[in-house]
């Protein structure tokens, strides 16, 4: 059942709050009102006799409890209802609601606790969170007035960019708020959408967690084609396995060496393309997930060992397929070339309608000069409002 009275006030003191007068501390405020009808359109409906019982009688409580005046017609209907400015003290505390001027010195105290933060994105957060505040409004990604929150965001994402190894979501959770659900719940998606507005990297935001060693579940790199791979007294010939072999972000590490007996070593973004790959031509790695430290180490130690060979990198063609590419060349100083994500191919595989269009998100990065080393490409997208996954290579010939 809705809580008549408290929407009631809480839309009073929303319209006490926007006046400009609640910043300068003036006590002449002109009335503050609100149309019944305005917030409760069924409270007009001859049909739903329930609303107008349950809103007449909230209204009549206010009255009686001095937090509002209204006055009821002929008919029994209030039309319009008005604060009671002299009593605003009590209205907060009827919906435990902190006064704005209040809210907005306790988020400024939040935020000057993280001035001194050594994490950049938190500086920059703050800087950006300051100004709004600053602004006297409320602030973005589902936090508002809330202070609390504010601290909890905060400090969670600190923590999140201090993860130095692959971490799973719900073990995170509890280490954080000694729940194992907590994050997921109530926390996920603030911070998901912060850091990917917040981020350097191009990278999709239900990925983004990745970016910082944050996975829902253990990862494994998977690979397959002409290569030995040794570790410690064990020396693996992949080709012997048909369809190659998963190792768990955690057995990385005990890798010693890979010798490549193939031409090329090939990074794919999408497992479906590795799958579809043949066993026997090229090294094929899927990193199942963005590449962390742990991958990006073993992709040195197979180019250190195999420096003659020629490594390249499918993805999509879309701006979050080169931003990987990208990021992996910047990270590995390894120059990945692209395979399959060139003009022609796009071309070829917009004119056989296997294609999706540009979102604005899309369009945004690519006018941004973020990634202008593809501009062909991505010059191509833009004009033609297209982008491929690699799978309709694929799906192509079915």
């Amino acid at each position: 059942m809705p809580n008549y009275e408290n929407e009631i006030v809480n839309k009073l003191l929303d319209r006490y709050e926007k006046r400009k007068a609640i910043e300068s501390e003036s006590v002449s405020l002109r009335a503050i009102t609100i149309g019944v009808s305005d917030i409760f359109p069924a409270y007009l409906d001859q049909y739903n006799h329930s609303c107008f019982r349950d809103v007449n009688a909230a209204i009549a409580l206010l009255v009686d409890v001095g937090l509002v005046s209204a006055k009821m017609d002929n008919r029994g209907y209030y039309d319009r209802i008005r604060l009671r400015v002299e009593n605003v003290s009590k209205a907060y505390a009827k919906v435990r609601r902190v006064p704005k001027k209040e809210a907005i010195l306790n988020l400024t105290e939040v935020l000057t606790s993280f001035n001194d933060s050594d994490t950049p994105i938190i500086q920059s957060i703050v800087r950006s969170f300051t100004e709004t505040v600053n602004q006297f409004k409320k602030l973005p990604y589902d936090i508002g007035l809330d202070a609390d929150r504010l601290k909890k965001v905060l400090s969670t994402i600190d923590r999140i960019c201090h993860l130095n190894s692959e971490t799973y979501v719900r073990n995170f959770s509890l280490a954080v708020f000694h729940d194992s659900k907590e994050f997921q719940n109530h926390y996920r998606s603030t911070v998901q959408s912060i850091l990917f507005d917040f981020s350097d990297t191009v990278l999709e935001k239900n990925r983004i967690l990745e970016l910082f060693n944050l996975y829902d579940n253990p990862t494994f790199v998977y690979l397959k084609g002409n290569a030995f791979i040794y570790a410690e007294q064990t020396e693996i010939n992949l080709s012997s396995f048909r369809g190659g072999i998963s190792l768990p972000e955690s057995a990385l590490d005990n890798i010693s060496g890979i010798s490549v007996q193939s031409r090329r070593v090939i990074t794919v973004e999408n497992l479906t393309t590795y799958h579809d790959k043949p066993d026997d031509t090229d090294l094929y790695i899927y990193l199942g997930g963005f590449h962390n430290r742990s991958k990006e180490a073993l992709l040195k130690r197979i180019y250190q060992a195999n420096p003659g060979k020629e490594y390249f990198h499918e993805g999509d063609i879309d701006v979050f397929g080169f931003a990987i590419l990208k990021s992996l060349r910047e990270r590995t100083q390894i120059s990945f070339l692209p395979l399959n994500m060139d003009v022609e191919t796009l071309d070829k595989y917009y004119r056989e309608g296997l294609y999706k269009p540009l979102t604005a998100k899309d369009k945004s990065i690519i006018t941004s000069g973020a990634l202008d080393e593809y501009k062909p490409v991505l010059d191509f997208m833009l004009e033609h409002d297209c982008k491929v996954e690699q799978e309709s290579i694929v799906a192509s010939s079915i």
